[in-house]
């Protein structure tokens, strides 16, 4: 009986050691489990963090900008319109009392607007500034545009047809024309500009896909028309309310393709100097103008795409981390997604003739064209849209003579960077690069020195960075694994360079 009861208690200790253990495992699990999801809140949390304190720095600078653009502005009008005349008046005998009182009234004009020139706090997500409420969006029902108001800034079918007229007196007719109209409507003395830049977009964008020669044609004769009316800060502002204008007429088109377009159009309009980057952060954060004049709040997401691919980002284009809005007991899965991608399919087509063609013409006014044709050929995917077009950039430029070479590859780099907002961007350059190698089949030097060239490039340009290229290099292939196994042969040296850097 005795040794019964021994064996009896010896059991029940070896289970209560054996359920001790369990719990003690499954406290280490939990234990687990809690230190993932505060990895993932404090990722979460740094990121925001990071967020906030980067767009606060970008307000920051951009008001610096336009402080330092509107200084500019005010002291050549006071040397041009103001001292210069005073000095060439002292030096006569006679003063002209109506040209002083010019000058006077010039004077005054420089002084009211020297009022802008002060610093004026931003609306950044700091400590100081989270404890107040943000102020909504109030529309004055006397400032609100009536329907009658709104249809002034339409173009009328006159203008589009004198935009139509590529011809050599096409510019003087567009003139004459909205001289007239500032002549007989006060209101187009004021905003004549937003108008014709207005009917300028409104024609180019009726021209059907198909005239794609004649469209371009049209962007490019008369943006010399817009410029000449572009003198000042005032007058870029202008440019912009006739963009979100016309961005509001958009009404058949997809969000992508509408924001592809505007970015288009803003780079076009940067290019020829009628817009400024300070002007447009400016009016991306603050202009409310058409708000009033439509009488709803406008969004200008439209600018987004543009603004991040000058630096200044609106919203987080990619971290380092990838979350889901899951619930706590899904954790394991979220770090698993936090970790890594299924690789995709992608079905491989040789480069489209007429896209390396235009890749080839190397004057910077054929972009648009360039955008036309891809967004006529990914219209079904534009997914991965990105490796058809880097793939045709890059056969453009290893069938070019050796002295133009250089010349296509910076060039073109403005119709690579314009996809820059695309999902996996990065990654599609690289896989482009894959490919282009793979179909080259030159000797494995002339590969090794390629894909160094190309990387590097790419890295000048901003269009991939080193964490993307490391990340490609260790952790195996996008979306070919035969491709990827012969460039990472090839790069090998390159990467080994870039990561000794350190």
């Amino acid at each position: 009986m005795l040794s019964d009861s021994i064996k009896q208690v010896k059991n029940d200790v070896m289970d209560l050691h054996m359920a001790l253990t369990d719990a003690s495992k499954a406290i280490v699990e939990e234990r687990t489990k809690q230190e993932q999801k505060c990895e993932i809140w404090r990722s979460k949390r740094l990121a925001t963090i990071e967020r906030e304190y980067g767009h606060n720095m970008r307000l920051i600078k951009s008001r610096q900008l336009v402080l330092e653009e509107v200084e500019g502005e005010l002291n050549q009008r006071l040397k041009v319109e103001v001292q210069q005349p005073l000095e060439e008046m002292s030096s006569k005998p006679n003063v002209n009392p109506e040209l002083l009182g010019v000058i006077q009234s010039t004077l005054d004009t420089i002084k009211t607007n020297s009022k802008s020139f002060t610093w004026k706090k931003d609306h950044t997500n700091t400590d100081e500034s989270a404890t107040k409420k943000p102020k909504k969006v109030k529309l004055d029902a006397a400032a609100i545009g009536s329907a009658e108001k709104v249809r002034k800034w339409k173009p009328s079918h006159k203008s589009i047809s004198l935009f139509r007229d590529i011809g050599p007196m096409s510019e003087a007719k567009i003139n004459e024309h909205f001289q007239t109209q500032k002549a007989s409507e006060n209101s187009m003395k004021q905003y004549g500009l937003v108008v014709m830049v207005n009917a300028y977009l409104q024609t180019w964008h009726s021209i059907k896909v198909e005239k794609g020669k004649y469209k371009e044609l049209i962007l490019r004769r008369h943006i010399s028309t817009i410029k000449k009316h572009v003198v000042g800060r005032e007058c870029k502002r202008k440019v912009l309310v006739a963009m979100q204008f016309f961005f509001e007429t958009l009404t058949r088109m997809t969000a992508l393709e509408k924001t592809e377009m505007m970015t288009m159009l803003l780079e076009w309009f940067l290019r020829h100097q009628c817009i400024s980057l300070p002007e447009v952060i400016d009016w991306y954060q603050k202009e409310t103008f058409v708000d009033h004049m439509i009488g709803r709040v406008v969004h200008k997401n439209w600018t987004e795409s543009f603004l991040s691919q000058h630096g200044y980002r609106t919203e987080p284009l990619g971290t380092l981390t990838r979350t889901n809005s899951v619930t706590s007991t899904n954790s394991s899965e979220e770090t698993s997604e936090l970790i890594s991608e299924l690789p995709e399919y992608v079905r491989i087509r040789k480069p489209y003739r007429k896209l390396v063609n235009l890749f080839k013409d190397t004057s910077n006014v054929n972009d648009p064209a360039i955008y036309e044709y891809v967004r006529k050929i990914c219209e079904k995917n534009m997914t991965q849209r990105v490796i058809m077009v880097v793939r045709s950039y890059l056969k453009a430029w290893n069938e070019s003579l050796p002295e133009e070479k250089a010349n296509l590859l910076s060039s073109k780099i403005s119709a690579i960077l314009h996809y820059q907002s695309d999902r996996n961007f990065q990654r599609q350059i690289l896989f482009a690069i894959e490919v282009f190698l793979s179909e080259c089949k030159k000797n494995y030097a002339w590969r090794m020195q390629t894909v160094s060239m190309l990387f590097q490039f790419f890295l000048d340009q901003q269009c991939i960075d080193k964490e993307s290229i490391v990340k490609w290099y260790e952790d195996g292939h996008i979306y070919n694994d035969v491709y990827y196994e012969q460039t990472k042969t090839f790069a090998r040296s390159f990467v080994e360079r870039l990561t000794a850097l350190n």
